[in-house]
């Protein structure tokens, strides 16, 4: 019965899912055809009558998953005391609360920016256009949230992984690459420096941890500043290193980075983006791969992560 109860929710969140996503190919299309050289006066006014419908079915299914997430995280928590009863109705509460505060701020700007049209206060083409990308960034943004806490679910769950022998060097310079454009962007200067290094894990394991600890030290950095990633091996153990010249973290809050949502400054995550779910992301991570964290940060000098996996360089009858 259990089983069918957790099926049953699983499926809802998929179906939910599904229609969300084509929900928002629906928007992002209708915008892209707000162009007066397409649309007739009345045309426009048509479409709009659908974004704004599509929108409030956006909104409506968001809130959907997150009470379907909610009670999932519920159900992994139950353990059948009065008092942890308690503290997984408080965690549940936090993170319904969170879910939706995340996901309502794309969806108020997608839906400020139909309002806009709407009332007649947007006529150029540049404007529609620049319109048009604001609602594929937020379109994006509730896409990776999704992503993000899918994938949080999936570390929840207790199963036993496949690991196979991963080469962290490798994977570790191939995230490197893949985030050279974004580091750019941020006028931050990202680089590798590594030797050959073996763990027990899964490729895509590592590159999320590589991928969630690179990204954050871009965006938290500084005008100029760098992000040095090392991999090397140290008494029998294959370490990776990432290590930053950003904003730093205060001693207080260092425990509590890798809460889900947990942000040390809110105000500047709002402008650098991020779901505030990737370092919870790479903690899981690190639960299963047996992985052990140090972090070392001053605040206005930088942060150093050093990950100390157990090495499989000797133990190749795994």
């Amino acid at each position: 019965m259990k089983m069918q109860k957790r099926f049953y929710y699983e499926l809802m969140g998929i179906a939910a899912l599904a229609i969300l996503g084509t929900l928002l190919l629906v928007v992002a299309v209708c915008f892209s055809y707000m162009n007066p050289e397409y649309l007739s006066g009345q045309q426009q006014e048509k479409m709009i009558l659908v974004l704004m419908i599509g929108i409030a079915a956006i909104m409506a299914f968001c809130f959907l998953l997150a009470g379907i997430w909610s009670h999932q995280l519920g159900e992994k928590l139950h353990l059948g005391k009065e008092e942890d009863n308690e503290l997984n109705a408080k965690l549940r509460q936090e993170f319904t609360a969170n879910v939706s505060h995340e996901l309502k701020t794309p969806l108020t700007a997608i839906s400020g920016y139909a309002e806009l049209i709407e009332n007649g206060m947007i006529s150029s083409d540049d404007e529609i256009r620049r319109m048009a990308g604001e609602i594929h960034n937020n379109s994006g943004r509730l896409i990776t949230l999704i992503n993000d806490v899918i994938r949080l679910s999936e570390l929840d769950e207790e199963q036993d992984e496949i690991l196979e022998k991963v080469p962290l060097s490798v994977v570790a310079q191939s995230s490197v690459k893949m985030l050279q454009i974004n580091a750019e962007k941020h006028h931050v200067t990202l680089t590798f420096e590594g030797e050959d290094a073996f763990i027990w894990g899964t490729r895509q394991m590592v590159d999320e941890v590589v991928y969630n600890l690179c990204d954050n030290a871009i965006r938290y950095n500084k005008e100029n500043g760098s992000v040095t990633v090392r991999v090397y091996r140290e008494n029998g153990r294959a370490v990776l290193q990432v290590q930053d010249t950003g904003i730093g973290i205060p001693q207080e809050c260092q425990e509590r980075i890798f809460e889900r949502f947990y942000r040390v400054d809110k105000g500047r995550s709002k402008l650098t983006g991020g779901t505030g779910l990737g370092l919870a992301i790479v903690k899981h991570i690190l639960m299963r791969l047996k992985g052990e964290l140090k972090l070392v940060s001053t605040p206005g000098q930088g942060t150093i992560i050093t990950i100390a996996f157990p090495s499989c360089e000797e133990d190749t009858d795994r």
